[in-house]
């Protein structure tokens, strides 16, 4: 955040706050469009990117990368099925 921060500054000739309220201004129009997603679509779009940097890394010959790719996808995959299962229930119930 500081990079585009700095970014608006320089380039655009903005203050720093206004760059820092239009930066917290982008973020919450994010997190707003993001409600209209179902939670499928967007595990499967983070399912495929990883699954590309985990191709590319292992072209590149960066193990560390390609692992820690393998693990992303495990952990928002299976960890995260494995944990549903345990937990059917979460929120605040009353009974």
């Amino acid at each position: 955040m500081s990079e585009v921060t700095r970014t608006l500054v320089r380039d655009y000739g903005i203050t720093r706050r206004s760059a820092n309220l239009d930066i917290n201004w982008a973020s919450a129009q994010i997190v707003k469009s993001m409600k209209k997603y179902e939670k499928t679509d967007l595990l499967g779009w983070l399912i495929t990117q990883t699954e590309r940097v985990y191709i590319k890394a292992l072209e590149a010959n960066q193990l560390s990368a390609a692992i820690g790719s393998l693990n992303l996808m495990h952990k928002i995959t299976i960890e995260a099925s494995d944990k549903r299962k345990q937990n059917p229930f979460h929120g605040n119930y009353k009974h």
